[in-house]
């Protein structure tokens, strides 16, 4: 590695460890108190350490407050929610309606009494097979198409 790229990723380590939040608290020669974040001139000097005004948390090292922490549980039941609904769907697809066509439907009808009258009539064997085959044929399109 070049020593220019070395240089650089060394700068860039260590930026976070140079930018420490301190607040200074010194008395100025008026006996003021002034508040600053770069060290006191005197020896009058007292350093206050900054702290994120987090609530206190119930468990140890989440740094998240009470609400915080039910607003992320919340997420997570959702995303997980939403992730078994598309793997539902994924294995499982929804099948497309079928359209109830009436005209259709009631041709369909139509033609099933035609034949089932035509056997109860009596007819010719061929001619009978050749109605049981259309009544067949008719009430498959009805249950497809007219559920």
């Amino acid at each position: 590695m070049p020593m220019k790229t070395r240089i650089i990723l060394l700068t860039l380590l260590l930026i976070p460890f140079s930018s420490h939040s301190a607040i200074y608290k010194c008395k100025n020669a008026k006996g003021q108190i002034e508040f600053s974040d770069m060290p006191c001139a005197t020896s009058n000097k007292r350093t206050i350490e900054v702290r994120p005004n987090y609530q206190r948390s119930t468990s140890g090292g989440t740094g998240l407050s009470l609400d915080e922490r039910r607003l992320l549980r919340k997420i997570e039941q959702r995303e997980r929610k939403r992730d078994y609904d598309r793997e539902l769907e994924r294995r499982y697809p929804i099948q497309q309606p079928v359209r109830n066509n009436n005209s259709a439907c009631n041709y369909y009808k139509s033609r099933i009494t035609y034949y089932a009258d035509g056997l109860r009539r009596g007819c010719r064997s061929s001619t009978c097979e050749y109605y049981r085959e259309r009544k067949r044929h008719y009430s498959s399109k009805l249950y497809q198409d007219c559920r």
